[in-house]
């Protein structure tokens, strides 16, 4: 049984490129159906009872599954640096538009002022 792991949602060429590997693996079946190996990993022994063709197909499965995954990681953080740029724009014009607006601010409370000071002045007289 050959064990081939591909992750939804697929596309047809990378399931058509799996079946034309599959083919043409075939003839390397025989030398490879010796069955089960002795590996070592993290100091601890371990036994696999899969030929030599299921483990490849697993390995060259993951490895295929991590590229996929790393180049659709590479889409989101291209999409998160130019959303970070559009905040950034949108940050500044906000900061722009609160400057004005304290601006505008601190001349209406000198303007009252002054007005305080002349109504003051009538109302004394």
């Amino acid at each position: 049984m050959k064990l081939i792991f591909i992750i939804k949602p697929y596309n047809d060429q990378a399931l058509l490129s799996h079946i034309k590997d599959i083919l043409a693996n075939r003839s390397y079946k025989e030398n490879l159906m010796q069955v089960g190996i002795e590996v070592v990993f993290h100091g601890k022994k371990y036994y696999i009872a899969s030929n030599r063709m299921q483990i490849l197909n697993i390995l060259f499965s993951t490895d295929e599954i991590a590229v996929k995954r790393n180049r659709e990681l590479a889409d989101a953080q291209e999409r998160l640096a130019e959303a970070n740029i559009q905040l950034s724009l949108v940050n500044k014009q906000l900061s722009e538009m609160n400057t004005r607006l304290l601006t505008a601010n601190n001349s209406l409370q000198k303007e009252i002022s002054e007005r305080e000071v002349v109504q003051k002045a009538l109302s004394i007289k």
